[in-house]
C-alpha cells in the first residue's frame, strides 16, 4: 500500500496564512485577531518572539531557514522565532518555537530561570534568552520591544 504524498508547500503555506494573530495598535492596545495573511498583507501590528540559545561557551546557535520559506528563504536566522498565538505569552511562544524548530524543551517552572532539555530528555547546558516585540511586516523598527527575563 502506497503512503499518501507529502503535503505540498502550498498546502502548508495556506495553513500558516490562516493562522490567527492578536492585532494591536501602535500603543500596544488590543484590536482583535486577524489571519496571518491579513496581518502581513496589511501591515497590522502583531506579536513575535525571538529565542537565542547559547551554550556554556556563550556561542549562539543559529539555523539556516528553509529555501521554501516565504520570507528570507535560505538565510541564516536566530535560534528560534515565533509569532504568538492569540492570548499566548512571549515565554510560552518561545518554548513552543524552541520545541517545534529545534526539538529543545524549555522548562517554565515558576521561581527559576528557564532550563532547556533536548528531544531525548537530557538536560542541555544552554541558556535561553527571550525577546518579544510587537511588529508589523512593513515597519523597519518595532513599536515596542521588551526583553523577557530568562
Amino acid at each position: 500500500m502506497a503512503s499518501p504524498p507529502p503535503q505540498s508547500f502550498s498546502g502548508v503555506q495556506a495553513e500558516a496564512d490562516a493562522e490567527l494573530f492578536d492585532v494591536f495598535d501602535v500603543k500596544e492596545m488590543p484590536q482583535g485577531t486577524q489571519p496571518r495573511s491579513v496581518c502581513h498583507r496589511d501591515g497590522l501590528w502583531h506579536r513575535a518572539v525571538y529565542a537565542l540559545l547559547l551554550n556554556k561557551k556563550n556561542e549562539l546557535l543559529i539555523q539556516k531557514r528553509s529555501a521554501q520559506k516565504k520570507v528570507s528563504p535560505g538565510k541564516w536566522d536566530l535560534s528560534a522565532a515565533e509569532h504568538l498565538q492569540p492570548g499566548e505569552t512571549y515565554l510560552h511562544a518561545a518554548a513552543r518555537g524552541l520545541q517545534e524548530e529545534l526539538g529543545v524543551s524549555l522548562s517554565l517552572s515558576q521561581g527559576s530561570a528557564p532550563a532547556t532539555t533536548n528531544s531525548e530528555g537530557s538536560s542541555e547546558s544552554s541558556h535561553p534568552s527571550v525577546q518579544g516585540e510587537v511588529h508589523n511586516s512593513c515597519a523597519q523598527q518595532s513599536a515596542a520591544t521588551s526583553s523577557i527575563p530568562a
